[in-house]
């Protein structure tokens, strides 16, 4: 069995950066690290396209965490299918 824990328990000094790519565990880890979303204001660099709902749900909760951030998109996939996009949120001020 693999012990699973929060960045919030394991890290307990100030990130200045979070990125994620975790196959469609971004909303719980984001849950996982409010903490330091709320206090420390790190830049966030999210996946956002595992799920269909990610594009904006995922954006809606770190607003509802911390609404100084600002938010932008970033397309990294084909022509084709739209895939590999990222959610780029940057502090602003509060």
């Amino acid at each position: 069995m693999t012990e699973i824990v929060t960045l919030d328990e394991d890290i307990q000094e100030p990130v200045s950066w979070i990125k994620m790519d975790i196959e469609g565990m971004e909303y719980d880890a984001l849950l996982g690290c409010r903490t330091h979303i709320v206090n420390e204001h790190p830049k966030l660099s999210i996946s956002v396209y595992h799920g269909y709902d990610d594009l904006w749900l995922l954006p809606k909760l770190i607003h509802s965490l911390n609404p100084s951030y600002k938010f932008y998109l970033r397309y990294y996939g084909g022509n084709l299918i739209p895939t590999e996009i990222v959610l780029t949120a940057l502090p602003g001020e509060e």
